[in-house]
């Protein structure tokens, strides 16, 4: 399964899609500010692949993903960060991965 998440979702929760096994790939639409709360997509273990999109070219001001939120999941071989004024990475976001 493809998960896509369109702008104007600026944040997800905390352990929103943890454990999901059907995800694949992640798609997420960047807006100015995007917040992956803790262990978002934790434990997500067959998701191989999250582009964040950037359709507009606008400017991203904030880039926040916070504590695990892609932990376990070991799949993952492509991940690129997008440019943002302000990044912040919490701890352990892609341990055993």
């Amino acid at each position: 399964m493809i998960l896509t998440i369109y702008d104007g979702c600026n944040s997800i929760g905390e352990s929103s899609f943890e454990s999901c096994e059907l995800i694949e790939k992640n798609y997420l639409e960047l807006g100015k500010s995007v917040k992956l709360n803790r262990s978002s997509f934790k434990d997500c273990i067959n998701v191989k692949e999250i582009n964040f999109l950037n359709p507009n070219n606008t400017e991203i001001s904030t880039l926040v993903i916070k504590d695990e939120a892609f932990m376990n999941c070991w799949e993952i071989n492509s991940f690129e960060f997008p440019e943002a004024s302000n990044v912040e990475l919490g701890a352990s976001i892609f341990e055993n991965c």
